[in-house]
């Protein structure tokens, strides 16, 4: 055997390997399953020029590998074509139909090269080099095969152009366009267009040159990884264990190690086809969650885009609605004040009505325009001294005809801890606050208790307890169920009972007062012994000390529930 019949065995058994591990590993990459026909036909080819370089003529293996030759040529020219149009896509780009009929002038240019003497006459020695006689419809076989390489190549390059400069893609490309261009152009060269001539002195080189084929491909694997390196490393291991054990199977003098070495393969193969099958089904997992994962960062994206938009559309919207609004509650406010002349009892009804209905509207827009500025990031605070005291007392006697409407009492105690005998001053109740957020705070938790008490009352105290102002509220209403109290102060949360009671409501008051507390450093803390036995809200707000450092930060939230004892237990 001489150098070249070496080179050429070697040559086989890497392409042969190469085309394995591309057709093991073809699943969830586009093109793949084509790249390794491509590989393995140029494996069929290498390995037919070997058996034709280096047997006699005489022997009858020489018309089988010359028609194999010409044969492997119509298996790969085509599939590369195939490759060329799904390399890189995100889909499958080719149907079985078009795959057939593209596939049809190479099947009937197989068909008269088996078959017929069109294509190959037979083969003779001269002058010591193996020469071919090749038939009258030549031509054509050189042709078809040209055809399919030329618009292959024409393909990578159109995606070679279209994708962006710097990408990886791009760099993907560039080495299998020209690992596949050295190697299919010394094979057109020296193996289709040169024997058409009657010149085979360089017969041998075009698939020796498959080499750059394997050489630029492989580059591409593990620079760029085309295909996982995981996976194509675990088939190479699997591969040379099968391999080593195999030579020594054949090359043990003693039947009793070749027969233990047989067996060590036989039980080897399942495992290792075991063990490559659950290596790529975990890459294939992976790069599905990968996907999933762009997939999802991609949507999560668009949807805080969306959600922007929505909050600068109800901000916009409720803008527009909040003038005309304010008109029809002051007008309606000065009708029934007289202030444009006495009505009928009839049409005082009436206005009254539109009135109410107004200031519901406006507390609802207000609640919107609210809920945009927060999640705009638009929510502005004025930081000034304030007096707590005067504000609960002052909320408690706006709110005090509501209840009496109703039926229901409304107390308001205030109570201090301070056992120093200095009294009471107007200082000892100040806070550091945004007067009227907070005072909207107060006016939403003690509102909101009146309208979901149909019985009894409602108690509002201050007090003073460690170091600390608590205000709180406990009424003798609906009561909460511990699935309300997890979500009592998200976005349009109502509880089922609370729509019982009051039909209107946006479901933002408690999310947007949760939101000005943390903005003060503080929390609304929720208790409730259950459904139908009432339900405390308590704030404890920092005292001013004169530090009047910029407010920052947010204080998580935490609603509580009442145990078996009514003592309130943290539950989120």
């Amino acid at each position: 055997m001489n150098s070249v019949s070496i080179l050429l065995s070697i040559v086989f058994l890497i392409n042969l390997g190469f085309a394995t591990l591309l057709l093991v590993n073809r699943g969830g990459k586009n093109g793949a399953g084509y790249y390794g026909v491509v590989a393995a036909g140029s494996a069929m080819w290498v390995l037919a020029e070997f058996i034709f370089y280096s047997l006699p003529i005489s022997s009858p293996m020489i018309p089988i590998a010359t028609r194999t030759l010409y044969l492997s040529g119509l298996v790969f020219s085509p599939f590369f074509l195939f490759f060329s149009y799904e390399f890189l896509s995100t889909r499958r780009l080719l149907n079985r139909k078009w795959v057939g009929e593209t596939m049809a002038p190479a099947v009937f240019i197989a068909f008269l090269v088996v078959g017929t003497d069109k294509i190959i006459l037979t083969a003779y020695m001269q002058d010591g080099v193996k020469h071919i006689v090749v038939g009258e419809w030549y031509v054509l076989y050189m042709v078809v095969v040209a055809a399919y390489f030329l618009f292959g190549f024409v393909n990578l390059f159109k995606k070679y152009s279209n994708t962006f400069y710097e990408s990886v893609e791009r760099r993907q490309l560039l080495l299998i366009f020209f690992g596949s261009l050295i190697s299919v152009s010394s094979g057109m060269t020296f193996n289709v267009v040169l024997p058409y001539f009657n010149k085979f002195d360089y017969f041998f080189a075009g698939p020796l040159l498959v080499v750059f084929f394997i050489s630029f491909t492989t580059a591409a694997i593990f620079r760029y990884q085309i295909f996982n390196i995981k996976v194509i490393f675990t088939n190479v291991l699997v591969l040379l264990l099968w391999t080593i054990l195999l030579v020594r199977a054949l090359i043990n003098n003693s039947l009793q190690d070749t027969l233990a070495d047989a067996a060590v393969l036989i039980v080897s193969i399942p495992i290792g086809i075991l063990l490559v099958r659950s290596v790529l089904k975990e890459v294939e997992t992976r790069e599905r969650v990968e996907v999933l994962a762009t997939e999802l960062g991609e949507a999560n994206e668009k949807l805080e885009v969306l959600n922007r938009q929505k909050s600068e559309f109800v901000s916009i919207a409720s803008h527009q609605l909040r003038t005309p609004l304010t008109a029809i509650k002051g007008y309606s406010s000065m009708l029934l004040e007289g202030s444009f002349g006495s009505l009928e009892e009839k049409a005082k009804e009436a206005v009254s009505r539109v009135f109410e209905s107004s200031e519901r509207l406006v507390d609802i827009v207000e609640d919107f325009l609210n809920l945009s500025r927060i999640e705009l990031g638009r929510m502005r605070y004025e930081f000034t001294s304030a007096d707590l005291k005067k504000m609960v007392a002052e909320v408690c006697e706006e709110l005090r005809q509501n209840a009496l409407d109703k039926g229901l009492t409304l107390t308001c105690g205030i109570k201090g801890d301070d056992q120093s005998g200095t009294g009471e001053t107007e200082a000892t109740w100040m806070i550091w606050a945004d007067a009227g957020k907070v005072r909207q705070v107060l006016s939403n938790i003690i509102d909101n208790a009146i309208k979901y008490t149909t019985k009894g009352g409602v108690r509002v105290k201050l007090e003073k307890v460690k170091g600390k102002f608590r205000f709180s509220s406990v009424d003798t209403g609906i009561g909460l169920s511990k699935e309300d109290l997890a979500r009592l102060f998200e976005k349009y949360a109502r509880s089922e009972e609370a729509k019982k009671v009051v039909a209107g409501g946006s479901g933002l008051g408690l999310f947007i007062a949760q939101q000005i507390m943390k903005a003060h450093q503080s929390q609304i803390i929720v208790t409730s012994p259950g459904k139908g036995k009432g339900s405390k809200f308590t704030i404890d707000f920092p005292k001013d000390t004169g530090n009047h450092a910029t407010i920052a930060g947010e204080t998580k939230a935490s609603i509580l529930s009442s145990d078996a004892e009514g003592q309130p237990t943290e539950t989120g």
